[in-house]
């Protein structure tokens, strides 16, 4: 009999970093949304949290149930995926996946078609998330040293291209929108580093 793994034990396995992060992420949907666990406070889960979690998810899958039912609970988790966009919905089914093989459950070729069958169509175009406090974090979260520096020196851009509405259809348009748009960032990277001079000089030529 295969010793069952946890969400802790499993994605401890993985050497790297960002697929252990987002493999958990992933794992914690599955046990939020079939598993019954009570939802994280936050997108940023907590270690008594993550204990619970990983608790509730080994007693899931100490239960005996059979192949069938793990089958269709998979099924069921496809289904709520289809609120996910399509790359992020078939990263949350791979790591279910890749879980239920470490612990010797594993479904034959017809059921991986079911569940496919359930799952969001790529091609099709997601609505965009709102830059909130909430998802800076998150992607800060999922960011090295130099991914965050960047994307905080970048983060001010993102906010004031957001304000630019811009709708272009004749080719011609296009062309020259894809020629003034780097234009307009590197004119705005330019200001804010003229800024940030301005203020470095101010701060030695008037310490606090």
């Amino acid at each position: 009999m295969v010793e069952k793994q946890s969400i802790i034990s499993f994605v401890s396995s993985y050497p790297n970093k960002r697929t252990r992060i987002s493999y958990q992420a992933c794992l914690l949907n599955f046990s939020e949304q079939i598993v019954g666990t009570k939802k994280r406070k936050s997108k940023k889960v907590s270690t008594e949290e993550r204990k619970v979690f990983d608790e509730e998810m080994l007693a899931y899958l100490n239960k005996g149930k059979s192949q069938e039912d793990y089958f269709k609970d998979v099924q069921k988790f496809a289904v709520w995926l289809q609120c996910k966009p399509a790359k992020s919905a078939d990263l949350n089914l791979t790591a279910v996946k890749e879980l239920f093989l470490a612990n010797g459950i594993d479904f034959n070729r017809q059921q991986l078609k079911e569940i496919r069958r359930a799952m969001p169509k790529g091609g099709v175009a997601t609505v965009e998330n709102e830059l909130d406090v909430d998802t800076f974090k998150s992607i800060l979260e999922h960011c090295d040293i130099t991914g965050k520096t960047l994307f905080l020196a970048l983060k001010p851009i993102f906010v004031r291209l957001k304000t630019i509405s811009i709708s272009v259809e004749h080719p011609m348009l296009k062309s020259l929108f894809l020629i003034t748009l780097p234009l307009l960032v590197l004119k705005i990277l330019y200001s804010q580093y003229n800024y940030n001079q301005i203020a470095l000089a101010h701060s030695f030529a008037h310490p606090l």
